[in-house]
């Protein structure tokens, strides 16, 4: 094993797809925008604390107006800047 740099690690985690919290996932963003609801057990024993919320928020078709999602950009010659989670301006 080496060394490596958490920016690399950081390049890493990006090109992997996988999300971080206070990066991509904070309080305000739902596993159902990022992308998780595979991994939210519904039908967990006992339930989980914001169960009700999160089906309120599936239930909800304005819901997914805010996402997470990843580009994959071949091209060298796009700029693109990311201005927030639910907005994404390109020039050409």
């Amino acid at each position: 094993m080496i060394d490596a740099g958490y920016y690399a690690l950081e390049g890493l985690r990006i090109e992997k797809g996988f999300r971080a919290w206070s990066r991509e996932l904070t309080p305000d963003i739902t596993p159902i925008q990022a992308g998780l609801n595979f991994a939210v057990d519904y039908d967990k024993p006992g339930g989980f604390i914001g169960k009700e919320a999160l089906l309120a928020a599936k239930a909800d078709p304005d819901h997914l107006k805010t996402r997470i999602v990843q580009l994959v950009l071949d091209d060298d010659g796009i700029c693109c800047k990311f201005l927030a989670v639910d907005e994404v301006g390109c020039c050409g």
